[in-house]
């Protein structure tokens, strides 16, 4: 076990640039591919405010807590999805429109259903550039 310094997404978003969101929105949704790839599931991404700290100094996105995490058989697409539901909250989506980014919904909901049917990379490029 490891001690891991920093703050929740929302701590860190509140405080943010345009820059540093997209950057942690960035890490976040790699690393939630990268589980995805790896067939890990990590129960708690829906709502994952306890689940992912960010370090700002050096700039660091860390996920924590695999107490309830589940090695599937094959590459799934859960991890990605479900951290996109959470990144399109009300509450999140509040504090990136704070910062001055918004989000087009419509683009996200479709990325995420292509990605959900075929968990390609291009299907997972397009979520991250909207």
């Amino acid at each position: 076990m490891q001690w891991v310094s920093g703050v929740s997404l929302p701590q860190y978003l509140s405080a943010a640039t345009p820059i540093m969101a997209t950057w942690a929105i960035s890490q976040i949704l790699s690393q939630a591919r990268s589980l995805d790839l790896a067939s890990l599931v990590k129960q708690e991404m829906s709502h994952p405010v306890k689940h992912i700290i960010v370090t700002p100094v050096p700039s660091k996105v860390t996920f924590i807590d695999f107490d309830r995490a589940q090695v599937v058989g094959t590459p799934t697409t859960k991890n990605t999805t479900q951290i996109v539901q959470y990144l399109t909250s009300k509450w999140i989506l509040q504090l990136l429109e704070g910062v001055g980014l918004t989000v087009d919904m419509e683009g996200v909901r479709g990325a995420c259903k292509r990605y959900k049917k075929s968990g390609s990379s291009e299907d997972f490029a397009v979520i991250l550039e909207i």
